[in-house]
């Protein structure tokens, strides 16, 4: 039967005192490798904050005698922009928000409406930064 001997790696009998669970120890990756995935890790982050809420919200004209005809669709509406470094390439804008919303449903107006900013981002090298709007379109 072969063991392995003290000596990391080495076949043959086991020196006096010694256990075969005396293998070799890999490492999963060098110290300096973990080290920067993990400050990485942490340095990505992001910030939801709300904005407001609204009893209804639209960016069309709207007859409000329609608000109680139409059931309901619950919708989330999006306006993002990219941020390089700390520059903004433009600015998110909360009607188009609404509008992201309402087109998906043909809706023209929403109720019980959210409006939150939300910002996901690698500080100082890339980041999105969005106007979500929240609700119920009819």
């Amino acid at each position: 039967m072969e063991q392995y001997s003290a000596r990391a790696g080495s076949r043959g009998r086991a020196a006096a005192g010694t256990t075969p669970s005396a293998l070799p120890r890999y490492r999963c990756c060098a110290p300096r490798t973990a080290a920067l995935i993990g400050l990485v890790l942490l340095s990505v982050s992001g910030c939801v904050g709300t904005t407001g809420h609204l009893a209804v919200a639209s960016t069309r004209d709207v007859d409000l005698q329609h608000m109680a005809a139409a059931a309901p669709q619950h919708v989330i509406g999006r306006s993002c922009i990219t941020v390089i470094g700390v520059v903004p390439l433009a600015m998110p804008n909360i009607g188009n928000a609404i509008d992201d919303a309402l087109q998906q449903t043909g809706g023209r107006m929403l109720t019980n409406v959210s409006i939150r900013y939300e910002i996901r981002d690698l500080p100082f090298i890339y980041g999105i930064a969005c106007y979500v709007a929240e609700g119920d379109a009819q």
